[in-house]
């Protein structure tokens, strides 16, 4: 409890805090000097102060207390280097033997061994446990791995009698733990040693086919500039015209309409035409005294039974309005 003292001779009172029986004076830090001295409080604390350097290099040993450190830019200093953990060693001498390491914090993980005794059939998996609390217990998935000289993803070493002229790179980002277990192995030893990184990258890009992949079936294209044209100049009918009787691609085609009113081109997929009889693919309007251009692309459109037209007064599939002879004048460019 709080209390006050009162010192002998003077009658000066000294504030005082009871602990254990025993009173200690209660005494208050101040900053600055002069008029300017400040008692310290929560809402105006003793400020700290620190030490101003530029360099990066280490300014006291291991184990020595060290001031706060500021940069140019009066700004704290901070490490620049992402979380600092230290790899494993481990050597396998016989089959069922694993080097478990932490990976909660890192990214991503490089693997490599040097067979240091003739090794004979070791054989050696790549694992990962999210829910292992030391690196043995809990249940061990296998995890893929991509080699550093190839475009190669392996989930286990393959058999090694010695030293591999490569390691293995894995993202182990979301994976609690990651080990190497041997698999198989009945004399010499291999050492592995598993170094993770904690910048946050990804591994190395690796396809994986296995086998040979087969491809069947047949692929017919069409491509190039069209071989035929079809020049027709309008009687006075519905001018029913068979341009190819049989399968073909329209590249394009070109409409011109003296006459005073609006014609319109049907073209219809089929070997044979009869105007307003038969189905109308689509229909191409050209304006009286117009001249219209219509263009199928590169490709050209399929017309898979065969390419006819015919010319009607009115856009009704089944119009058989007659044009003028000499009224309207069609080109059409196909193969």
């Amino acid at each position: 409890m709080s209390s006050n003292v009162t010192l002998p001779g003077t009658g000066v009172v000294v504030k005082t805090e009871e602990v254990g029986g025993a009173q200690y004076q209660v005494v208050k830090i101040a900053h600055g000097e002069g008029l300017g001295t400040a008692i310290a409080t929560p809402n105006q604390p003793f400020p700290v102060g620190g030490l101003r350097r530029d360099e990066e290099t280490a300014l006291y040993g291991n184990g020595e207390q060290a001031p706060f450190l500021f940069n140019s830019g009066g700004r704290l200093k901070v490490s620049a280097m992402p979380a600092d953990i230290p790899e494993v060693v481990g050597v396998f001498t016989a089959l069922g033997q694993s080097l478990p390491i932490d990976t909660s914090r890192a990214s991503n993980i490089v693997i490599t061994s040097v067979v240091t005794t003739t090794a004979t059939g070791h054989n050696a998996t790549f694992e990962f446990s999210n829910d292992s609390t030391d690196g043995v217990d809990g249940a061990w998935k296998v995890m893929q791995v991509a080699r550093t000289n190839a475009n190669i993803i392996e989930t286990a070493t393959g058999v090694l009698t010695s030293t591999p002229a490569y390691g293995w790179k894995a993202a182990v980002n979301g994976c609690k733990w990651f080990r190497v277990r041997t698999t198989a192995q009945s004399a010499g030893s291999v050492t592995y040693t598993l170094t993770p990184g904690a910048y946050a990258t990804e591994p190395i890009p690796a396809a994986q086919i296995s086998g040979t992949q087969p491809v069947s079936g047949t692929v017919t294209t069409t491509l190039g500039s069209p071989t035929n044209a079809n020049i027709l100049n309008s009687a006075a009918n519905t001018n029913g015209t068979v341009v190819k009787a049989s399968a073909g691609n329209l590249y394009g085609i070109v409409i011109s309409n003296s006459g005073a009113a609006a014609v319109y081109v049907k073209l219809h997929n089929s070997a044979t035409v009869t105007a307003g009889t038969t189905a109308v693919a689509i229909w191409l309007k050209v304006a009286a005294g117009e001249t219209a251009k219509f263009d199928f692309g590169p490709l050209g459109a399929r017309f898979s039974a065969g390419i006819c037209l015919s010319i009607t007064g009115a856009v009704a599939d089944n119009d058989t309005t007659a044009v003028a002879a000499g009224q309207v004048k069609v080109i059409t460019s196909f193969i």
